[in-house]
């Protein structure tokens, strides 16, 4: 039940939402409440929405092995890969001194440096600092000291006759 509110404070017949409860309020001649009905509201709700069971892949990079790639004085941990779309989450460990042969990005590339620092004709990436490329441009990556980046591609590199950063006999440069 609703407390006594005294004169008219909802207009006659009105509907008052309490949270779980609806009331329906009726005044007197005089405009003096005079009952209120209490009623279970039966709206329908829209149905809860659940977190998805393994929606989450967790990745733990230590405890996965640095690996080979094609290019000698850098090793690849892939985080993520997705062949079919070209997509690759991945850390690259550079050696000092390491040099990444002149390249195409097909699609954006993005990279964040974690330790060390890498440069290209445009201008040097240092540890904390982040940098991505314009899909289609062309450039060759040094580092003097070294670095560990986390590297985010879109679709593989494209070197002058391979794609990737695993040699792929199949994969076609841009001059082939």
């Amino acid at each position: 039940m609703l407390p006594y509110l005294g004169k008219k404070c909802f207009p006659k017949g009105n509907h008052v939402d309490s949270r779980e409860k609806r009331f329906t309020v009726r005044y007197g001649k005089h405009g003096f409440l005079l009952e209120t009905e209490e009623r279970t509201m039966t709206a329908k709700r829209k149905p809860k929405i659940e977190p998805t069971i393994g929606g989450s892949v967790y990745v733990d990079p230590k405890a996965i092995d640095w690996q080979p790639s094609q290019f000698e004085g850098i090793q690849i941990k892939v985080l993520y890969q997705n062949k079919e779309e070209g997509e690759m989450t991945c850390l690259l460990k550079w050696q000092p001194g390491a040099t990444l042969p002149f390249h195409k990005h097909p699609e954006i590339e993005q990279s964040f440096v974690l330790e060390g620092s890498f440069y290209d004709h445009d201008g040097i990436c240092r540890a904390g600092e982040y940098v991505w490329r314009q899909p289609g441009s062309f450039h060759e990556t040094h580092t003097d000291e070294g670095c560990t980046i986390l590297a985010i591609y879109r679709k593989p590199n494209v070197f002058q006759n391979t794609a990737g950063f695993y040699a792929d006999p199949a994969a076609k440069g841009f001059e082939n």
